[in-house]
């Protein structure tokens, strides 16, 4: 009678459990189990063969995936989960830190990643119930709006197109008897004419917007599950622009996707197989001419003998996620390498690390700095984290938050690239930012625009003004030294002093610059 009562109570969820060994299928099953909030009712995928089958064809309300069954990518193999599951929640599981690989799948289509190594029935119970429970949530909202929207595409449609709704919030239309991509781009119009105006649901106005990823038979593919997982695909990058957009998938999407795949792929194993380094330029000090700190740069040196820029690396991690383990890693590197430089008798330099937007995305991010800075046992007043407005965007009040978390240990903070975004002095006023950084692009024009002048110098009178330092970037000839030591400039950076440099050869520079002043006393 206990049991049933117990039963009773417990909300029963229905599971496809994805991993190759019958011994770790048993281990889960029994964790789950042991929740008493949920009645599991699991269905077990040991390999790829099945899977496709089981996913199309069974009931189910959670993907409980063991990342170790996959196919080549296991980026890709999760994109193709979500797709084919319509939806479904899916809680990753591997053998990695949560903060090195929680970033990553959550923007990749995963509700949720653990640790198997952590795993106990509390984490894995509640991983299940909450992903379960919010798709229930999102499902009910989405059968609120999806109707209107729904209402309204049928309204643009044809009689001979159909419109399916494949996921909670995730629309098929199928276009038939075309002659050419003019008439499907009108087609597109239509739809997203359709979305402009606001739903009003339960008397409330709702803004809608959409990511529209459009495949065309045959060039995208010859079969329906190929077209709608290119469309998928195509929508994926439609999703990286702001409000409503869309893509075509073409042979380049598909090329250029593999590339980033493969790059991603090879930086991950960058990370774990230490070819990631740092090298370090110097700032200094207009009055003085000391070196008053470094900036922390990263440096990839690939396996097939290159050294790839960080241009075409530092996008593909932000992309990946893969820049929030990266940019821990870089902020360790940086609080050992302040550590030695005391010891090696320059104590009191500045290492500055730049922090990405993605780093915000991490909630856990005050947490796991406070952690690093606390193990290294290093004086926090000379770790400066360098951000741009945009990682301020996503989340203005979390970020500010986290911020002002870090400034109570005694990092300081600089704006970066300043004058090119929208700052403005409100924005600034609020935020604890000790230091702003002219960007290289002004510096740069000095002697050709007066435009860049003005706005140097507006730039270093508004930062005194708030009583903060300024250090112009890119500063490459005399001409532009000069300009900004007569401003007031308080340090500088650039090819005029030095290269960014690897660590044995920064030492070297600052003894060489610490004999030459010597020897001029």
């Amino acid at each position: 009678m206990t049991e049933m009562t117990d039963s009773m109570n417990r909300s029963s969820v229905r599971i496809l459990i994805l991993t190759p060994e019958h011994t770790d299928y048993l281990w889960y099953v029994s964790l789950l189990r042991g929740c008493f909030e949920i009645l599991p009712d699991t269905t077990w995928c040991p390999d790829l063969i099945d899977c496709d089958d089981l996913i199309r064809n069974t009931a189910f309300e959670v993907i409980l995936w063991d990342c170790v069954l996959r196919g080549e990518s296991e980026i890709g193999f999760l994109q193709y989960l979500s797709v084919s599951g319509s939806g479904k929640p899916i809680v990753a599981l591997s053998a990695e830190m949560e903060s090195e690989r929680t970033p990553e799948m959550l923007i990749n289509g995963a509700a949720d990643y653990l640790r198997k190594g952590g795993l106990d029935i509390w984490s894995l119970g509640r991983a299940v119930r909450c992903a379960w429970y919010a798709d229930q949530v999102a499902d009910s909202a989405n059968g609120r709006l999806g109707c209107e929207v729904a209402e309204r595409l049928r309204q643009v449609l044809r009689r001979v197109d159909s419109l399916m709704r494949i996921g909670g919030d995730e629309f098929a239309i199928i276009v038939e008897r075309v002659e050419d991509s003019l008439d499907v781009t009108q087609m597109i119009r239509k739809v997203v004419q359709a979305l402009n105006d606001p739903v009003v649901v339960d008397g409330n106005s709702v803004e809608v917007s959409a990511s529209l990823g459009v495949a065309i038979y045959p060039e995208a593919g010859d079969s329906p599950e190929t077209l709608l997982r290119r469309a998928n695909r195509a929508m994926f990058e439609a999703k990286l622009d702001t409000g409503t957009s869309y893509r075509f998938y073409n042979q380049q999407l598909h090329i250029t996707a593999g590339r980033q795949l493969k790059l991603e792929a090879d930086l991950r194993n960058a990370l774990r197989g230490r070819e990631l380094e740092l090298h370090y330029q110097p700032r200094v000090d207009l009055v003085t001419e000391e070196v008053r700190g470094v900036e922390c740069l990263l440096r990839w040196n690939h396996p097939d003998g290159t050294l790839v820029p960080p241009d075409e690396f530092i996008p593909a991690a932000e992309r990946s996620g893969l820049i929030v383990p990266i940019g821990y890693w870089v902020i360790e590197q940086a609080c050992e390498r302040l550590r030695e430089a005391a010891a090696l008798g320059h104590p009191g330099l500045v290492f500055a690390v730049n922090l990405s937007f993605r780093q915000f995305h991490d909630r856990k991010m005050t947490e796991t700095i406070f952690r690093i800075i606390y193990n290294a046992n290093v004086d926090t007043s000379l770790l400066e984290l360098e951000l741009t407005e945009s990682a301020m965007m996503h989340d203005p009040e979390y970020a500010q938050r986290c911020l002002r978390e870090l400034n109570q240990l005694g990092i300081s903070f600089a704006l970066d690239d300043f004058g090119t975004g929208f700052s403005s002095l409100s924005n600034l006023q609020h935020l604890p930012i000790s230091l702003v950084k002219i960007d290289k692009s002004f510096v740069q024009e000095l002697g050709v625009s007066g435009d860049a002048e003005h706005i140097i110098r507006a730039i270093i009178s508004l930062a005194h003004s708030l009583q903060m330092s300024v250090v112009a970037e890119g500063v490459e000839t005399k001409g532009q030294l000069e300009f900004l030591r007569q401003q007031h400039c308080d340090e500088v950076q650039g090819y005029y002093y030095a290269r960014p440099m690897p660590w044995q050869q920064l030492i070297e520079f600052l003894e060489e610059r610490n004999r030459l002043a010597c020897l001029q006393q």
